[in-house]
């Protein structure tokens, strides 16, 4: 895995802000290496669910902010040509809270697609690569069905499976919804639990604060960072 000369995979440089619906979000400086855990939580309780899925946008090279520099795999992600950003991509797993499956595909079709696209694997070592996460996420006897016919922690866990299948480097969650993680014991986070160690580097980004969440995250060698609103509000 390539990383910087110093082992940083990630940095939040010159203090990045983003804003949603008025409100002025900061971003401390923060260096993340790999294979650390790190959950960034509003500072001030709840907050609308599109602030921080539009700062695990950013997280994951997909939205930018106002101001401030992220640097991911040594490049300045907003200042390096589309054709670069695309290559590190490649490395990024990015799920959504909302789902973002395709409503006309199977539940394995939509975790083969990004394969299809994106890798010059065969036919047999996608099949075996989706047939792996299927089985350990749980969704084996789910393969044909449709989005639409199955619960919101099933979609959410097909989420999951679709951004493990490249191995990426650098995991991003948007949210962890309520019935994804059971106090940490639900299978896509026992999966990942058994991660730890590897080079993978997670990343969540709760819309509110978890304390049963945040203790079980922390517990595990998990870094917490608080967000917090700027006073002023743009408009």
């Amino acid at each position: 895995m390539k990383t910087s000369k110093d082992g940083i995979i990630f940095k939040v440089e010159q203090g990045v802000e983003f804003y949603v619906d008025n409100t002025v979000w900061t971003v401390p400086e923060v260096l993340i290496q790999p294979s650390e855990w790190v959950c960034f939580v509003p500072e001030s309780g709840e907050t609308s669910k599109d602030s921080f899925i539009e700062l695990a946008k950013i997280f994951a090279t997909l939205s930018a902010p106002k101001s401030g520099r992220i640097v991911l795999f040594e490049k300045d992600i907003y200042k390096i040509s589309y054709d670069s950003l695309i290559e590190i991509r490649k490395k990024i797993g990015f799920v959504q809270s909302y789902g973002g499956l395709l409503s006309n595909r199977s539940l394995y079709e939509n975790i083969r697609f990004p394969l299809l696209v994106h890798t010059e694997r065969s036919y047999d070592e996608i099949n075996i690569k989706i047939d792996y996460f299927m089985d350990i996420l749980g969704l084996s006897p789910y393969k044909e069905h449709k989005p639409h016919q199955i619960d919101g922690r099933r979609r959410w866990q097909t989420c999951v499976a679709r951004a493990l299948i490249f191995d990426p480097e650098w995991l991003v969650f948007e949210d962890i919804g309520d019935w994804s993680y059971k106090a940490g014991k639900g299978i896509v986070w026992s999966y990942l639990k058994d991660q730890i160690g590897s080079p993978m580097a997670l990343i969540v980004c709760l819309s509110q604060s978890n304390l049963l969440f945040e203790k079980w995250f922390s517990d595990l060698g998990g870094k917490i960072i608080r967000i917090f609103p700027r006073n002023n509000t743009i408009g």
